[in-house]
């Protein structure tokens, strides 16, 4: 089975409310679909989003890195050698994770087929159900109140609070929602990057008393030592998740003990190849990971559902994209029920 042609395809997948976040917001996925072909007729699916604010990856960059360096790496390799594949992925242009997972995943797909196997079966199988958060924008307190109440009558029992307005607000509209909700709602907060390593700690020792479960990425990408000073002082679980593209950026984090958690994402690492590198190094390391989602389509989210089955240290998920979409998205094998996933296959 060897690779003979791709196509790429734009598409815009309105959502059903503004998504808002401490760096963006969006009311639309716009991605590409990625389709591989063999010389056996077999297509193999792949898709990419456009993440300006945080992968730098536009469309047009996107189109641009795959037709120009990624597809001609690959093009008539034999997917009886699929990690020769993933290397020339890899290693034809530097960066460009999106452009890459995109690939990456529709390789996967074709590798699937062609050892008839389901992709989480694929790369070792481990759970065939999962549990995700919801995710609560960024926005005024009443109407994040009013979201928490909605959700957790919809059955959700874990909610992930965008946060990074500012401190003050930060902190009234988490002690607001935990006493609207009650204790037994799991909560998490994702800033962002909005705070300093100082606000950060500020902030949570004032929600020291809203139990809260993790603090995903408080301070800026790039400071890991403020990381490491946000996580020595606090009682709170740091997670970092704009801090790792890659596996170099892993085995910094896990091995100085930056972080409690790492949040693996498909689309800002590269791919399936490079996520299951990450996903060893973490579990060698014993820290224990989520499996996180851009905004994006059922394509990739679809990847990222499987690859999250397969790996025993994934203990948490945030794949909540689907409840985002203003129309129903066909994911093969794979039905979601408010916060439950279940692989059918």
């Amino acid at each position: 089975m060897q690779i003979k042609k791709i196509v790429l395809q734009r598409q815009n997948i309105p959502l059903n409310k503004v998504f808002r976040t401490a760096l963006r917001e969006t009311k639309v996925v716009s991605e590409i679909l990625v389709t591989l072909e063999t010389d056996t007729g077999h297509k193999g699916h792949g898709s990419a989003c456009s993440c300006v604010a945080i992968t730098g990856e536009t469309l047009a960059s996107i189109e641009e890195a795959i037709l120009t360096k990624i597809y001609p790496a690959i093009v008539d390799m034999d997917l009886e050698y699929p990690n020769r594949i993933f290397h020339a992925i890899q290693t034809s242009i530097a960066h460009n994770p999106v452009a890459k997972a995109a690939v990456d995943i529709a390789v996967y797909d074709l590798w699937s087929q062609q050892v008839q196997r389901p992709l989480h079966k694929l790369l070792g199988g481990f759970h065939t159900t999962l549990q995700t958060d919801l995710t609560l924008s960024l926005d005024s307190i009443d109407k994040m109140v009013h979201e928490a109440h909605n959700a957790v009558q919809q059955g959700f029992t874990i909610l992930k609070l965008k946060v990074g307005d500012t401190p003050e607000l930060d902190i009234q509209r988490v002690q607001e929602i935990r006493k609207a909700i009650g204790d037994s709602i799991q909560l998490r907060l994702d800033a962002n990057q909005a705070w300093t390593p100082r606000e950060a700690v500020q902030i949570l020792r004032k929600l020291s008393l809203c139990n809260i479960e993790l603090v995903e990425q408080p301070v800026i990408a790039y400071d890991f030592s403020g990381l490491a000073y946000v996580k020595n002082n606090t009682d709170i679980p740091i997670m970092a998740d704009e801090s790792i593209f890659n596996v170099q950026d892993a085995l910094r984090l896990v091995a100085h003990q930056t972080v409690d958690y790492l949040n693996i994402k498909l689309l800002k690492c590269g791919g399936i190849s490079q996520a299951l590198k990450i996903a060893h190094i973490a579990e060698s390391y014993n820290i224990p990971c989520m499996m996180g989602c851009m905004m994006e389509g059922p394509t990739s989210l679809a990847a990222a559902i499987q690859f999250a089955a397969s790996q025993r240290i994934i203990t948490k998920y945030d794949l909540d994209c689907p409840l985002f979409w203003e129309n129903t998205q066909t994911m093969q094998n794979i039905v979601c029920h408010g916060p439950n996933i279940e692989i059918v296959q």
